[in-house]
């Protein structure tokens, strides 16, 4: 509950507000536990807000790599695409402000299929590396990574990506 207290020839301050009356019927304060159901009142609406509306900590992507293609811009990109061999490892990296950590970062196939990945987070620096056996396109997005979570945490542009087949080039 939200601390509250009386402060004489003011009213009661709930929270960092003062109330001078009752905010319900702006009559004069009759007791104490008029303020205290103020206070759970006022903190279960400021939970309630933040669940309905939650900060969400910005993955910007800064550089892709050991890709056969991606753009030179990530950063005024609406959507990340980028082009790679199956079986090949690369590399997303990027920036994520939040205490260092690591986490499940979802890709989905367009087959529906979901793999995971593990991220890591260290000094604000976040990296992902991946590897697709099968050719075919696979998504990230912000959704997928949040679709788990009971409190969404994150927000990111789309990646789109691309497996090529591994062909071998035919024996001269």
């Amino acid at each position: 509950m939200l601390e509250h207290e009386f402060i004489e020839g003011l009213g009661y301050k709930v929270g960092s507000t003062i109330y001078a009356n009752d905010p319900r019927d702006r009559s004069e304060w009759q007791t104490e536990n008029m303020a205290s159901f103020l206070a759970e009142m006022q903190q279960a609406y400021e939970e309630e807000q933040a669940r309905l509306n939650p900060v969400l900590s910005d993955i910007v992507i800064t550089q892709v790599s050991n890709v056969l293609k991606a753009p030179s811009d990530l950063a005024t990109m609406d959507e990340v695409k980028v082009t790679c061999l199956q079986g090949g490892v690369f590399r997303v990296s990027g920036t994520l402000d939040i205490d260092d950590e690591s986490f499940i970062m979802p890709v989905r196939s367009f087959d529906g299929g979901i793999a995971y990945f593990p991220a890591e987070v260290s000094a604000g620096e976040f990296q992902v590396d991946l590897q697709f056996a099968e050719s075919g396109k696979y998504q990230i997005t912000a959704e997928l990574l949040n679709q788990e979570l009971s409190t969404p945490r994150f927000a990111m542009k789309p990646i789109s990506i691309y497996v090529l087949n591994q062909v071998a080039s035919p024996a001269a």
